[in-house]
């Protein structure tokens, strides 16, 4: 059974809200706990589902920037806000109601959240590169997100990394490099060349 509040509290009739209060608040940590496992399951269930992924030697560093990315938000949004559509990456529709901006939205990004952070392992890290973001496993092997992203998802993948790093670390090359990435990722897609 899923251990969602709403199984829970279908069976509480009868009982007091401040009882149902407390033992939601009570049940919440192993609620948390099945999100973050459901979460990596279908992350790497989506690499194993892919011929092209299943077959690279780094799924969990693959697992890894998919969960992050997603945590960041990668649909709608705009260049001003990026990731703030309610869509998922398809790999996570199916977690709850499959939404960002969902009821169980919040929730399910904290796990998201969560699971990226329980498979970070040392040297894991994201870099901007000309043609997009570079996933890199710190121990010379890497591929390209696009590999696991539609091109809005790389495009705002970019923009984020770009605001991570904009302007506590500002550099022109910084800019000129997230510029040369959103020209390939528009390329890409027909877009503006």
């Amino acid at each position: 059974m899923k251990p969602t509040w709403k199984d829970i509290e279908d069976r509480l009739e009868g009982v007091s809200g401040n009882a149902r209060e407390i033992i939601r608040c009570a049940t919440a940590p192993a609620r948390h706990e099945w999100r973050v496992s459901e979460a990596i399951q279908a992350a790497r269930k989506w690499i194993s589902d892919d011929e092209f992924l299943r077959r690279i030697p780094i799924r969990d560093l693959a697992a890894w920037a998919l969960l992050k990315l997603e945590s960041l938000g990668l649909h709608g949004g705009g260049p001003a806000n990026p990731g703030q559509g309610t869509l998922r990456h398809a790999a996570f529709r199916g977690l709850g109601k499959g939404r960002r901006h969902a009821s169980d939205g919040d929730v399910w990004t904290a796990a998201i959240r969560c699971a990226a952070d329980r498979l970070w392992k040392n040297g894991y890290e994201l870099q901007m590169t000309d043609g997009g973001i570079r996933v890199c496993d710190g121990n010379g092997s890497s591929f390209m997100a696009y590999l696991l992203l539609s091109p809005e998802e790389h495009l705002n993948a970019v923009l984020h990394l770009l605001r991570d790093s904009y302007p506590l670390e500002f550099s022109a090359e910084c800019v000129v490099t997230a510029a040369k990435a959103v020209d390939a990722i528009l390329a890409s897609e027909g877009g503006e060349e």
